[in-house]
């Protein structure tokens, strides 16, 4: 009986995956939102904008702010497909046709995809872009199942807010 209590209790923990714990205030240039505890963020400085990583083991989520006001939302989300497709590691890229959506409370157009990634893992992704001051942002999100899309990104998206700049 001892051998099965552990079992569950090994079981239950590896079913948390990191999740326990108070969720996490992030902040990044323009860009704030909360994440799950144990997801690990990363940011970096780009020529004419900033991207931000925020990721667990089997989800990813991409946030890239290019300051561009010559490219609009339907172009990036075009522009994305298209660098997935020309990956050397990406075979099998299947996606819909651009349509309307929100993330969080911003309006935003927005396409599915699924790939294979090293003609091994599939995974599933949605991609919005939206038009915000100077620019446009784009947020990917990328799981290893069409569920996890609809789930691993909940906490991000609903406290998900972009700042005015002065």
């Amino acid at each position: 009986m001892k051998k099965f209590w552990i079992f569950f209790v090994a079981l239950a923990a590896m079913a948390c995956d990191g999740q326990g714990g108070d969720p996490v205030e992030f902040s990044y240039e323009a860009v704030s939102f909360t994440h799950p505890a144990g997801w690990k963020t990363e940011t970096e400085e780009l020529d004419r904008g900033y991207y931000v990583g925020c990721e667990k083991k089997d989800a990813v989520l991409t946030i890239t702010f290019i300051s561009d006001t010559l490219v609009d939302a339907s172009d990036y989300v075009d522009r994305f497909l298209t660098n997935i497709a020309d990956a050397d590691n990406v075979s099998s890229l299947e996606h819909g046709d651009n349509y309307q959506s929100c993330f969080g409370r911003y309006d935003a157009v927005c396409a599915d995809y699924s790939f294979k990634a090293m003609g091994l893992a599939k995974f599933y992704g949605r991609i919005y872009a939206f038009e915000v001051e100077g620019g446009v942002l784009c947020v990917a999100e990328q799981t290893e199942s069409k569920k996890g899309l609809e789930t691993s990104f909940a906490t991000i998206e609903e406290s998900f807010c972009v700042a005015k700049t002065e």
